[in-house]
């Protein structure tokens, strides 16, 4: 099937490659980027985006081969707040005979592997020799104001007499002076992660649920839990402990929005590089508790040889007897219940079960995704795109702050650095909105300060 990312190559001359491609989003991908590379092997990328992206782009920037000549810049919206939500590309074509062809596109797509290749999305393709003449000038001086860093003023392109295209001011911005917004938008979510997970335990299926007159006790004290399905016994394999708690990094560092807790890349950032130190001189890690249990099981699995496996599945099958031998003697008919052979526990058949799932756990146990939120006890993501939600996002997050501040004992650190830069002015605020209009109004004069909030001490 066509991938959007084809529509390009419609607007492709015969005998010609791609000289130069001008990317402008708010929200464009590494993946992306490479499989730009990948298919079209332009000679030149202009990468334009807004200055809340700065992460990805950094990102991209990077891993730009160095036969690329790569130029990256930051823009922002003329409104406080606002997003450079434009999608525009223009990709120039060279022609054996050193002509050129330059297609404008313009539409919906993000410069994503969601935008291309997942979401449906709308694009259109503009010959810019379709333009009037006027209009092309005004099209190159455009592109290349954005392209050398300066600012650009909006402007309406002709088409033809009936058709126009219109193009937007932007602003030229420094990745380190991205505003409030800015600073929010690039942000880290983070959600606990599925204590229920099956990894590193062995499930038992029963022909039937057991009958309730099996008080759990029969079961629990040969390691086997009910699952929430009543015909399924559960068993760790290794140990597991569940009941880690966050300690208090997550009150102190990340506040509580309608989309999970948020805390700045750049406090996330320092935590996973071991840089933040608490009042006793302890490095403070966003893990649970047991995490170190929780790395020791994903290494014993790893790393687990066929002795140790088979260690496991007897050890499984020996308290699975031993359940069985009490349903025996209480009457309980456990042959409804679990497979038999010769009246004892069909060991093949379980087996085979327990290699099927432990192999699965090994190969989880391999991707790095799993194993980093495993082992934390928690998935971090960056924050989506909100879209319309945009503002709702902030003024929910600006009424939980608000709220940490009114404690007796401020906790939370970024309402406590708030507290210090507006002092009375953050409690005059009557709500987040309020509190949101502030902060905007005097960010640059207290956003340095701010965005350091995970240092307060």
């Amino acid at each position: 099937m066509k991938k959007l990312i084809d529509f390009f190559n419609d607007s492709r001359p015969k005998n010609s490659f791609l000289n130069k491609i001008i990317i402008l989003g708010p929200y464009p991908s590494n993946n992306f980027i490479t499989e730009i590379i990948s298919v079209y092997s332009p000679k030149s990328i202009v990468l334009i985006v807004d200055n809340s992206a700065t992460q990805s782009a950094t990102d991209i920037k990077n891993s730009i081969p160095k036969k690329i000549k790569f130029t990256l810049r930051y823009v922002t919206s003329q409104n406080s707040g606002g997003l450079v939500h434009s999608k525009i590309y223009l990709l120039k074509w060279e022609k054996r005979n050193n002509k050129f062809k330059n297609v404008l596109f313009l539409g919906s797509a993000n410069a994503s592997i969601n935008g291309f290749f997942v979401n449906s999305e709308a694009l259109q393709s503009i010959p810019i020799l379709s333009l009037e003449k006027n209009s092309k000038k005004r099209l190159k001086k455009y592109l290349s104001s954005l392209c050398n860093g300066n600012n650009v003023n909006s402007e309406i392109l002709k088409l033809n007499s009936e058709s126009n295209i219109w193009l937007p001011t932007i602003l030229t911005a420094d990745e380190n002076n991205i505003g409030f917004d800015g600073w929010v938008r690039k942000g880290i979510l983070c959600h606990k992660f599925d204590k229920e997970s099956t990894f590193g335990k062995l499930n038992i299926h029963l022909k039937k649920p057991l009958p309730k007159t099996v008080h759990e006790s029969a079961f629990a004290k040969h390691g086997f839990a009910k699952k929430t399905k009543k015909e399924i016994l559960s068993r760790n394999y290794v140990k597991i402990n569940s009941d880690g708690s966050s300690s208090r990094w997550k009150g102190l560092y990340f506040t509580e929005t309608w989309f999970g807790h948020w805390a700045s890349y750049e406090c996330y950032r320092d935590a996973h590089n071991d840089k933040i130190i608490d009042n006793k001189d302890n490095v403070v890690n966003f893990v649970l508790t047991d995490s170190k249990v929780r790395e020791e099981a994903i290494e014993e699995i790893l790393n687990a040889n066929p002795q140790k496996i088979t260690k496991w599945k007897n050890e499984c099958i020996s308290e699975l007897s031993k359940v069985y031998k009490n349903l025996i003697n209480k009457n309980k008919k456990p042959k409804l219940y679990f497979e038999l052979k010769n009246d004892k526990i069909d060991k093949s058949f379980y087996v085979a079960k327990m290699d099927k799932k432990i192999k699965r756990d090994q190969s989880k146990a391999k991707i790095n995704s799993f194993k980093e939120r495993y082992i934390s006890g928690y998935d971090f993501h960056k924050l989506p795109s909100l879209g319309e939600a945009d503002k709702e996002f902030m003024i929910g997050l600006c009424d939980s702050l608000l709220n940490s501040g009114y404690g007796t004992r401020v906790v939370n650190k970024l309402s406590k650095s708030l507290i210090n830069c507006l002092g009375d002015k953050f409690y005059q605020a009557n709500d987040g909105e309020e509190l949101y209009e502030v902060i905007q109004k005097q960010w640059d004069e207290i956003g340095e300060e701010v965005m350091c909030y995970h240092e307060l001490t």
